[in-house]
Parts: C-alpha cells; structure tokens; sequence
C-alpha cells in the first residue's frame, strides 16, 4: 500500500474534502489492521486519530499545512509495521 504525499495543500477552507480524505486513509488502515486482528487493544490508535482530526478540521489554528508531512510520516510508519 503506497500513500502519496500531496506537494501542496493551499487554501485548507477550499479543501475540506482533502482533509476528510486524510482521515478516511487512516481510518482504511486502521481497519485492516484490527480486521485482520493485527492489534487487539481497540484504543491503540486513538491518540493518532484523535491528534490529526483535530488539526485538519481546525487547520488554522493548528498549522495543518506543515502537519500534513507529520501524518504521512506517521501512517507510513504504522503501514509498514503492520502490513
């Protein structure tokens, strides 16, 4: 499973659909991974999930644009330890 990293995001206000599917490719993971019951414990991801909703749905007050490399880093990382 490959995750492209998007170059630019702009103006977040315009791109709500591009933060939701930020948190739909997590949430695609994350259900392989306990579908295929790689990880038991249900809260395993919580903080992850948790840590980025909250920047893409307030992307101005959380400098969503320079978080955006954090989260791909991030789900690359969990991607590679589980797949």
């Amino acid at each position: 499973m490959k995750i492209k990293q998007k170059r630019t995001i702009g103006n977040w206000g315009r791109c709500r659909g591009l933060t939701d599917a930020y948190i739909q490719a997590a949430v695609l993971v994350l259900g392989y991974v306990y579908s295929k019951e790689l990880v038991t414990d249900p809260l395993a991801f919580e903080e992850f999930i948790h840590k980025y909703k909250v920047i893409f749905n307030y992307p101005d007050e959380n400098n969503a644009e320079n978080e955006v490399q954090n989260y791909i880093s991030e789900l690359k990382g969990i991607v590679n330890r589980f797949l």
